[in-house]
């Protein structure tokens, strides 16, 4: 068993303050917004926004994000829309931006790069769902095109399926913020021997998109094998 004492314990609230454990966590860039119930132009429930999220990984170029209904879309079916970009004085709508879109009482889903929100599709594919004529539809995408962007906010919408004119309801664009990212990196020798002293070096780094906040972490140099 290695001993380090206090020092170890700050390291260890550390990394726990830091929400992982002692691995590397991915960097992410997350949205998470309720939406006002009953603002849909459409009286169905079906087609009212009620909260929204989502996940972006510009590692991968992963999109991951989910469309809360305020009721079952099994009688009133809408097309939506999940677009994340960079905010500008008119709204989220900075180019590049992209795009998870699906009908709510379908099986499938694409993903899109666009130029701008109104411009035709520069790159796109399927896109994997779950919540066929549920109340929660949910997509993931992951594309080489969709790696690296600086996005910072996301807008959600319901439209008439076939008419884009025509929307039952829209989200104000909601912040995509950066998270903090820890990587812990541990150097030791392969065998200590009983009752005797090794350098155990520990590094702490946050690789991440955000500051993880207040976190002072002591550092470990000598530990000892009972």
């Amino acid at each position: 068993m290695l001993r380090a004492g206090g020092a170890w314990a700050a390291i260890a609230a550390c990394v726990l303050a830091l929400g992982v454990g002692a691995t590397t966590a991915r960097a992410e860039f997350v949205a998470t917004a309720e939406d006002p119930a009953g603002d849909s132009t459409d009286p169905n429930p079906g087609r009212d926004i009620a909260a929204v999220s989502l996940v972006y990984d510009r590692g991968t170029g992963t999109l991951t994000g989910s469309v809360r209904l305020g009721g079952s879309p099994v009688d009133a079916p809408s097309f939506i829309t999940l677009l994340a970009g960079a905010r500008t004085a008119t709204g989220c709508d900075a180019a590049p931006v992209a795009g998870l879109t699906a009908y709510t009482d379908e099986f499938s889903a694409d993903w899109l790069l666009l130029d701008s929100p109104t411009g035709p599709p520069v790159a796109r594919g399927e896109a994997d769902k779950r919540g066929f004529d549920a109340v929660v539809q949910q997509f993931e995408a992951t594309d080489a095109a969709l790696r690296g962007h600086r996005w910072d906010c996301v807008v959600a919408t319901l439209n008439e399926p076939g008419n884009a004119a025509n929307v039952y309801d829209t989200t104000a664009p909601i912040d995509l913020a950066g998270q903090p990212r820890l990587a812990v990196r541990v150097q030791a020798p392969e065998k200590f021997r009983p009752g005797r002293q090794a350098t155990v070096k520990i590094t702490v780094s946050n690789p991440g998109d955000a500051r993880p906040g207040a976190c002072v972490c002591a550092s470990v140099t000598r530990a000892t094998c009972a």
